[in-house]
């Protein structure tokens, strides 16, 4: 959706969810003894290349499964 900002992608699941310690932290982060670091650093890079008030949260639904939504500025026309 279009906001004054700029864009709200929201991406839903109706599965598990996330552990919730890691839901409550705004970014999961990965397992124990697993290198997954692929979601902490497209969220570092949205804010480094947006700003802040860019970038992206993950949570889980109070109904179940996980949500995340990106935030994107708003772009100059015809750009």
């Amino acid at each position: 959706r279009r906001t004054d900002e700029g864009l709200r992608l929201t991406v839903e699941d109706n599965g598990a969810g996330l552990d919730p310690d890691k839901a409550k932290s705004g970014l999961a982060t990965p397992p124990a003894g697993r290198k997954g670091y692929a979601l902490r650093n497209i969220y570092r890079r949205m804010q480094l290349y947006y700003g802040d008030g860019m970038g992206m949260d993950i949570a889980n639904n109070e109904s179940g499964g996980a949500r995340i939504e990106l935030r994107l500025p708003r772009m100059p026309e015809g750009g």
